[in-house]
């Protein structure tokens, strides 16, 4: 998300987590990676899917069921 053109309200109100910010690099098009700075960082939202989730799958042993 880019901070200097929108506040984010949504992402928070939604319950949405900030992972911070990116470094500000974009990927070039084609078939071998490049990447080049833009100059602007942009802040990562995820959402976790149920509570205790992020805590689940960072075990490590995953329960048979899984």
């Amino acid at each position: 998300m880019d901070s200097s053109r929108f506040a984010s309200t949504c992402y928070r109100a939604s319950n949405w987590r900030s992972l911070g910010m990116t470094r500000g690099f974009a990927r070039d098009p084609g078939a071998a990676p490049r990447w080049r700075d833009r100059g602007q960082p942009e802040e990562v939202f995820v959402f976790e899917p149920n509570e205790g989730a992020a805590e689940a799958l960072s075990r490590t042993e995953m329960p048979a069921h899984w």
